[in-house]
């Protein structure tokens, strides 16, 4: 009798064990809404990413990207002064802004740039009295390939001290929207002196000119 008992009870347990609410199916319908989340989670990665540029595209934001301790002092040493003058420019595809600030004998002028999906960029100039001393440009650049879409960073950075250049630059690819960043060093740039340095005088006088049209 009690053998059969344990039987019963056993039998009892292992029927209650297995309820529809312990086991989960997925119908046709289900599995489709899934898939479409997994998309739409991952798409609203590769828009986080694009949107995270923006701040850096900001015409009036002061973020240039800059991983070089003495250069961001002396830009911030500026841009906490009041402008001088301030421009915005460009047609179709490309829209930018400079703005121009005053120290003593030196001048800083920024010119921010943005393409859309093609990319952003932003160059920095310091002139002591007429005579540039400083550039620097970062550019990012959305390209294609045989392989596909990726970005290009270019970060270019010149020097003139007492008639000798020092002109650095270095680049990286990406397929991440919001890899802005360097890993790599620079490398030093073999070019001639007055070739370059009339390339940047003529590239700021153009600058100068630029207009707005809508």
């Amino acid at each position: 009798m009690n053998n059969r008992l344990v039987i019963v009870l056993l039998l009892f347990i292992l029927a209650c064990g297995k309820r529809p609410s312990d086991t989960i199916s997925l119908d046709n319908t289900d599995t489709i809404n899934l898939a479409n989340q997994i998309q739409t989670d991952t798409s609203t990665v590769g828009q986080r990413n694009y949107w995270a540029s923006m701040v850096h595209r900001d015409f009036d934001n002061d973020s240039l990207l800059l991983d070089i301790s003495d250069l961001k002092r002396l830009v911030n040493s500026f841009t906490s002064k009041i402008k001088i003058r301030e421009k915005e420019y460009g047609a179709g595809d490309y829209y930018g802004k400079y703005r121009v600030y005053a120290d003593k004998l030196d001048t800083l002028i920024i010119d921010k740039g943005d393409g859309g999906d093609y990319g952003f960029g932003s160059t920095i100039y310091l002139k002591r009295k007429d005579s540039i001393v400083l550039y620097r440009n970062y550019e990012f650049n959305s390209l294609a390939s045989d392989s596909g879409q990726f970005e290009e960073v270019t970060e270019q950075l010149v020097t003139f001290t007492n008639g000798t250049m020092n002109f650095k630059q270095r680049k990286m690819k990406t397929k991440d929207w919001s890899q802005l960043k360097f890993k790599s060093n620079f490398e030093t740039v073999d070019e001639d002196p007055a070739n370059r340095y009339k390339l940047l005088k003529d590239e700021l006088t153009s600058l100068y000119k630029r207009e707005l049209i809508e």
